[in-house]
């Protein structure tokens, strides 16, 4: 044995050999520098992908057979080792000479400005490597880390295919990856020497990759893993003092779980929101997407989500007149608590109320400054008579679903009924005329959307059933919600604000008392429409009401100065990445924050942000400063305005 350990000691040759070994072909890749903080499925991405699929046309010819011929796989393994330091004094200055050397580097990239803004991030981190070394009074705190890929196939096209596919992925990520492909000899005699505990000419040539252990330790689960781990929570973003992990369960806790996301463009807010969004639904959640810009758009459809475009497709709305089904006849009532049901049970008995409640918010939107007492009750009216009519009693449960699928039961019948009522028409002969006047101007303010320019708009109703099959739902709305030069364009966009609201509060209250999932809505880019009061209360009903339905609500905007008291208290989760100090500065004489939140807001670096939480103990914000660190799939994905290509938010 100590011959063979001689041999693999000092005598590993780089050798030309056969690559075929009982009719498998393989080959081996020894990954020797890699990424210091590992992203979200980091391992899952290098063995799974399109390198070690097989192709379209394979798949389409339908033969098994070539299916298996043509298979790729890759078997995975990491080796550790005590890392190799001079803690001599001598290796000290030398290490002390290449700190101050990268120092200088920094020194002349930085030019006097803001580091974060100019300086190769590499060499941060070599900077911050060199000094946590030489502060450490514990050399074994090191590991010396190599990751090895061995491909396999019985073609040997498509393992040649493969590798170079996968080659091409690492460089193309420019992550810091270094690799070397290994012959035969060469991946033999590596395994020997890491079995028998040596190191060869092969490790001391390419060096692996240095980690601290405690680095390791956050680095190691994400692995194979995702952006939820099941025992910890949500991916929420790295330390970045020590490359440690934060997660959070937003399903734990009787306090909201809102989160508040401020950043200027550009510095990473909406690229951390879509990390976040795939968090979340990986952790099971069902995310309401409020998406001005339609920047969105590409990441819901991926995952498997339904978009809707309201502002090219006006005809699309929610009817708010309809009575949604009861939920007690859904559910397996023996498995179900007393409070439980007593809940369900109150919920169907209100159907009848949201249905009237969510008819009086769109109506009240779409006639805008006109809205008043008179209108309201012109609408209320309208509302009881059509339904009367059909033979449904306000105080008999029994009789409501009968107006399922019932076309005489729709918004429009509602404006024929007003506009009927305008003209002293009655809808039947056993009930008397009231607010021949409201109902005459109601009319006249509706006239637009049923009869004039507009009479598309509600034409084609969505489906609650069908959107209920969706884990994830974007809208987008419009970009003008606060622009004053375009006023109906501006009304239109609370029109949909209105519609989306009354779409995710339903849903959200369903899922809730059916079991079904948690619920997230996320309002991105805020300051557009939260100096508008109606708007306003749609992200205050996601905060306060939601909340009761095991829902939160994501709120993001680049100008905090527009925020009030009730947005930010109801935050229970703060997420502050750069703004300018002038805003800060105004945003704290507003609001209540602490010194030492302000202090660490002033001094973030690029693409850093800052992560508070209320502690409801002792009423008092916990915070750190954090990096977000995507995939490269999702980092494209959700990258905006200039992020693209950063992999951390």
């Amino acid at each position: 044995m100590e011959k063979i350990r001689e041999k693999i000691n000092h005598d590993i040759k780089i050798e030309n050999t056969k690559s075929q070994v009982n009719g498998t072909y393989s080959k081996t890749i020894l990954i020797h520098k890699f990424p210091k903080k590992a992203t979200p499925g980091f391992l899952y991405a290098l063995a799974h992908g399109s390198h070690v699929g097989i192709d379209e046309k394979t798949l389409s010819k339908g033969k098994p057979e070539e299916w298996a011929s043509k298979r790729v796989d890759v078997n995975l393994a990491w080796h550790f080792k005590e890392a190799e330091f001079d803690f001599t004094p001598l290796g000290r200055m030398l290490l002390t000479n290449k700190l101050k050397r990268v120092n200088a580097k920094i020194e002349r990239q930085s030019n006097s400005t803001d580091i974060a803004e100019v300086v190769d991030p590499s060499l941060i981190e070599t900077r911050n490597g060199l000094m946590d070394i030489l502060r450490s009074d514990r050399p074994n705190d090191y590991l010396e880390v190599h990751y090895v890929m061995t491909f396999s196939s019985n073609d040997k096209k498509a393992l040649d295919d493969s590798l170079n596919a996968f080659t091409r992925k690492l460089r193309d990520q420019q992550q810091g990856f270094k690799f070397r492909k290994l012959n035969r000899m060469q991946a033999v005699g590596l395994r020997a020497a890491w079995m028998l505990g040596s190191p060869s000419k092969l490790t001391k040539r390419y060096s692996g990759q240095i980690v601290n252990q405690d680095q390791l330790a956050a680095f190691y689960p994400y692995l194979d893993g995702s952006l939820t781990q099941p025992e910890k929570g949500v991916y929420i973003g790295h330390r970045s003092p020590n490359g440690t992990t934060v997660h959070i369960d937003f399903t734990i806790g009787s306090d909201g779980q809102n989160i508040l996301v401020i950043g200027k463009t550009g510095k990473g807010k909406s690229f951390w929101i879509k990390g976040l969004m795939e968090g979340l639904r990986e952790a099971g959640f069902k995310v309401y997407y409020s998406d001005p810009d339609g920047e969105s758009k590409d990441k819901i459809e991926r995952m498997g989500g339904k978009y809707i475009d309201l502002t090219t497709n006006n005809s699309i709305y929610v009817d708010p007149v309809i009575i949604q089904p009861a939920l007690m006849p859904q559910i397996d009532k023996k498995a179900y608590s007393k409070a439980e049901l007593k809940k369900i049970a109150e919920c169907d008995a209100y159907r009848y109320q949201q249905a009237m409640d969510d008819t009086l918010s769109l109506v009240s939107t779409l006639c805008d400054e006109s809205w008043g007492t008179g209108l309201s009750n012109a609408t209320q009216f309208a509302f009881m008579q059509m339904y009367a009519s059909e033979g449904v009693k306000e105080d008999d449960e029994g009789t409501w679903d009968i107006t399922q699928g019932n076309p005489e039961v729709k918004l429009r019948k509602l404006y024929d009924v007003i506009n009927m009522h305008g003209k002293g028409q009655r809808l039947n002969e056993e009930y008397e005329l009231r607010f021949m006047k409201e109902s005459k101007a109601l009319s006249d303010e509706l006239w637009t959307y049923f009869e004039g320019g507009n009479r598309h708009m509600f034409t084609n109703p969505i489906d609650y059933d069908e959107l209920s099959k969706y884990q994830t739902i974007g809208y987008k709305i419009a970009t003008d919600l606060n622009d004053d030069s375009k006023p109906f364009v501006k009304k239109m966009a609370r029109i949909r604000l209105s519609i989306i609201s009354t779409i995710n509060n339903r849903l959200i209250m369903r899922d809730r008392l059916l079991r079904t999932c948690f619920s997230a809505e996320i309002f991105d880019e805020f300051q557009r429409s939260g100096k508008e009061a109606d708007t306003k209360a749609v992200a205050y009903r996601a905060m306060t009401t939601s909340r009761k339905y095991n829902s939160m609500a994501i709120i993001g905007l680049n100008d905090p100065t527009v925020l009030e008291d009730g947005i930010w208290s109801n935050a229970s989760h703060k997420v502050l990445f750069y703004v300018e100090e002038n805003l800060i500065q105004k945003t704290r004489e507003k609001l209540k924050m602490s010194e030492e939140l302000v202090s660490k807001w002033y001094n973030l670096k690029q693409y850093e942000f800052i992560y508070s939480q209320s502690d409801p103990v002792t009423n008092q914000d916990r915070s750190d400063i954090l990096r977000m660190y995507l995939p490269e799939e999702e980092n494209k994905l959700a990258a905006t305005r200039g992020v693209e290509g950063e992999n951390a938010a």
